[in-house]
């Protein structure tokens, strides 16, 4: 696991070219601080970096810039190849290894085979930056769902790229001016959507995608290499097929693979359903004790930690938890804003953040459950899609309005809340305000696009928030996805099934997966995913979808599989997620901290309304709003333009 970094400028001296390198470097070492080196291209003045975090072959044959053994590849590679021992046996064996690294299995793979097949071998998560000296020509590529980030570019008519903003903004030649589409779609959705980025002419490499640059030109087109939504298949049943043990094979062939590592490993254990089984599975497969990790709550209505004390005594793991303080939760706003270096507000960064610090005291890699919920249909969104969006569908366009009028008035709302679940619309749900609140969103929907975005979305109120001047239409990113899907994916497929095909190429990878890897390497960890493996995958795109949920619950197949190791009376709950009190926060322990970023920010560089949001502010504090998640992200941006400005001095 590392960090990679590289620009072309034809304009500097060999000296600045040192020092600006040297900047990039310094702006990700966090990403790998064990070891740092960089390749100069003197023809083209252009460079490639590397800072490393040491997990396979510790030695320095596994440093990079690495080469190929025919001289023609040069590469920095960010991520983990899990099955690069099985491909030296299969297709590498006639080929004498230096080292034991995965990144020069790569590079024999390639000289061998060329990159586009030796894509189609390689299982794993990464991001790389390769030199073709025969074709004099760099490839960015990324890895297929998005584990890992890679940010591209021009700055100044330079091109550049990283594995963080970080990065990119150390350049003395940086002059990026703050992309303002990118802050509405940011205060929609509390992240901000591949291919966007806050800056202007600096974009994320989506998922499954190449970026091809010519330096002779300075130009580059990008080229798909994987497509999961030309991997999906219609499927029927077949009552005859066991697919919960075949998953579980897969899933055990994945996490034996992911368990290999020359550095200290562990999982996290949060209690739900897919870190559970991770850990029993990689637990069932050890030699040895495995390390787990959690993080607590005071408050009961958010903890799990006791569930996952539980489950780690059963599985018999070497168990690690750390509850919250005070004084990590009031430097949490500011934190965060250093860790993401672009405005995210998804309130599970928190404790991602706070377990990753955690468990870096002790391990230098962790397997998670990430990517369990959007492949096995485990959100709650998934469930009441699955049971109502039809019926909602139905419904004249007056009915929907009037139930609107009626949801929106707040004093209502506590006895529609008790309604619904005194006449359990879901066995497996407890309907609280910000679902009657979602529900209040959607339900004068025009069609299906217009009820996902809005599901997705945190704040259908973002719009206030800016000067007029300032304000765009924020459905053109999720509408070009979604068009996309549509035009390869029969148009037939259950709406359930769109919906979680949506969050696989939309919401994970620019807001679960980011979360993931800025949270665990600002602590110099790596976090490796085994239901986002790639076979995993394949499995999850042609697995019907009866098999992932039914009417009251969803990741049938996956507690199906748990159930072996674990009695379901220990997993058997409602869904909460890795969520945080942040209302409660708000109001109480972060009041004080937020009221001074909201009363002493500049929002006119952000286009951002100063007057509304105030007033939002203090309505929230007088009760007549709720709106906790929309102030989180408003100040989450104003804090971190704050930090932008305090970097810049």
């Amino acid at each position: 696991m590392c960090g990679i970094a590289g620009f072309l400028n034809k304009e500097i001296s060999s000296d600045q070219i040192h020092k600006e390198i040297t900047s990039m470097i310094r702006g990700i070492n966090h990403r790998g601080p064990d070891k740092n080196g960089y390749w100069i291209d003197r023809k083209h003045n252009l460079v490639l970096a590397n800072t490393r975090l040491a997990i396979q072959d510790l030695s320095e044959n596994g440093n990079q810039p690495m080469k190929s053994k025919s001289g023609r590849y040069l590469i920095v590679f960010n991520g983990e190849i899990y099955n690069f021992k099985k491909l030296k046996l299969e297709y590498l064996s006639n080929i004498k290894s230096i080292g034991n690294s995965d990144t020069e299995a790569f590079l024999d793979l390639l000289d061998k085979f060329g990159l586009m097949e030796s894509l189609k071998f390689i299982e794993g998560m990464f991001a790389f930056a390769l030199w073709d000296s025969f074709e004099q020509k760099l490839t960015l590529g990324r890895d297929r769902i998005g584990e890992k980030p890679l940010y591209f570019g021009y700055s100044s008519n330079k091109f550049v790229f990283s594995s963080e903003l970080k990065g990119i903004k150390k350049l003395s030649f940086f002059k990026n001016s703050v992309d303002v589409e990118s802050i509405n779609l940011y205060l929609k959705y509390s992240f901000i959507p591949a291919p966007k980025s806050i800056y202007k002419d600096i974009f994320k490499l989506e998922p499954g995608k190449l970026v091809i640059f010519n330096p002779k030109t300075n130009s580059f087109y990008q080229k798909r290499y994987w497509d999961s939504m030309k991997n999906y298949k219609e499927k029927k049943e077949n009552d005859n097929f066991d697919y919960a043990n075949q998953l579980e094979k897969i899933l055990t062939e994945e996490i034996s693979n992911q368990l290999i590592s020359d550095a200290p490993i562990g999982t996290f254990l949060s209690g739900g359903i897919d870190s559970t089984l991770v850990t029993a599975i990689a637990q069932s497969v050890s030699d040895k004790k495995i390390n787990t990790f959690t993080i607590g709550f005071e408050d009961n209505n958010f903890n799990e930690a006791h569930e996952a004390r539980n489950i780690s005594k059963i599985l018999g793991t070497n168990h690690h938890e750390h509850y919250i303080n005070n004084k990590e939760i009031i430097s949490s706003l500011e934190d965060m804003s250093k860790v993401y270096d672009e405005p995210f507000s998804d309130s599970s960064q928190i404790p991602t953040f706070l377990v990753s610090k955690n468990a870096s005291k002790k391990v230098k890699v962790i397997l998670s459950g990430d990517g369990g919920d959007e492949m096995f249909g485990g959100y709650n969104r998934h469930l009441l899609t699955n049971n109502y969006y039809s019926k909602l569908n139905l419904l004249p366009k007056f009915i929907r309005y009037a139930a609107k009028s009626v949801i929106s008035k707040d004093y209502l709302k506590i006895y529609i809340i008790k309604l619904i679940n005194l006449i359990k619309i879901n066995n497996k749900i407890n309907f609280n305000e910000k679902m009657l609140d979602k529900l209040n969103n959607v339900i004068n929907s025009e069609n299906f696009f217009d009820y996902y975005d809005k599901l997705i979305t945190v704040s259908d109120n973002y719009h206030k928030y800016f000067k007029k001047s300032s304000f765009f239409d924020s459905q053109a990113v999720l509408n070009k996805s979604y068009q996309y899907l549509t035009s390869v994916i029969n148009k037939k497929i259950s709406y359930t099934e769109k919906m979680i095909l949506l969050d696989i190429i939309f919401c994970l990878p620019s807001d679960i997966l980011c979360k993931v890897d800025r949270a665990s390497m600002a602590n110099s960890l790596e976090v490796r995913c085994p239901f986002l493996g790639k076979n995993i995958v394949d499995f999850a795109l042609k697995l019907p979808t009866q098999k992932k949920l039914n009417k009251d619950e969803g990741k049938l197949i996956l507690k199906k599989i748990l159930s072996k190791y674990i009695s379901p009376k220990v997993f058997d709950r409602p869904k909460s997620g890795f969520g945080v009190p942040l209302e409660i926060w708000i109001r109480g322990i972060m009041s004080k901290k937020i009221e001074e970023v909201l009363y002493n920010s500049d929002y006119d560089n952000l286009g951002l309304d100063k007057g509304n949001i105030q007033n939002l502010w203090k309505n929230f504090k007088n009760h007549k709003n709720n709106r906790y998640d929309e102030i989180w992200n408003i100040v989450s941006i104003l804090q971190w333009s704050n930090n932008l400005k305090i970097n810049e001095n």
